[in-house]
């Protein structure tokens, strides 16, 4: 099972449609050979209130991939949701362009990547929206989130980061191979 978390706006059910091939996905529509409505813009995403356990088949093991989708409404409840043995993989995304939000976001994320609970899990930072006009700069990004600091309490082989436009799908094959690859034993 995959965590999917991260504040209101980010992305996360956008992502979650996407991953399925569902939302007008291109590269659904390129696998089916057809053209889309939706090619140029998403329709609207309701907010999720609460937790979403949703999914999807991978086309080429035909492997069941299950997310839980946990709502930025009850986010400070993420670890009752944690075990021993869930989650595999944490999918924590942010919005690169909502400055206003930046603060509180990093604070969440160290507090997740932190939690004992979740150690030696690996992590994907997911940093949204890098096609927008307000998108953070990489050194911008990197100092509002301490990625520095981060650097010298996580193990990076567990930390994996991406840049995603869920709108034209650049980056989501490769977020989509990290969350479909077998975990590392």
């Amino acid at each position: 099972m995959i965590m999917l978390m991260g504040p209101r706006g980010a992305g996360k059910t956008t992502l979650l449609k996407k991953l399925a091939g569902e939302d007008g996905s291109r590269s659904a529509a390129r696998q089916q050979g057809c053209r889309h409505l939706f090619d140029s813009v998403l329709p609207p995403v309701k907010h999720t209130t609460g937790i979403s356990l949703g999914g999807y088949t991978c086309s080429n093991t035909a492997t069941r991939i299950t997310v839980r989708e946990i709502g930025s409404s009850v986010y400070p409840l993420w670890s009752n949701f944690v075990d021993d043995t869930e989650p595999e993989k944490i999918v924590f995304i942010i919005d690169g362009s909502n400055r206003s939000q930046i603060s509180t976001t990093a604070c969440q994320f160290h507090s997740v990547l932190a939690s004992d609970k979740l150690k030696n899990r690996p992590f994907a930072l997911v940093i949204n929206k890098w096609d927008a006009a307000l998108y953070m700069k990489n050194e911008e990004l990197k100092e509002a989130l301490h990625l520095d600091y981060i650097a010298s309490y996580v193990n990076r082989k567990n930390l994996s980061l991406f840049k995603l436009s869920i709108k034209d799908e650049t980056g989501l094959e490769e977020l989509r191979r990290w969350v479909e690859s077998p975990l590392q034993q």
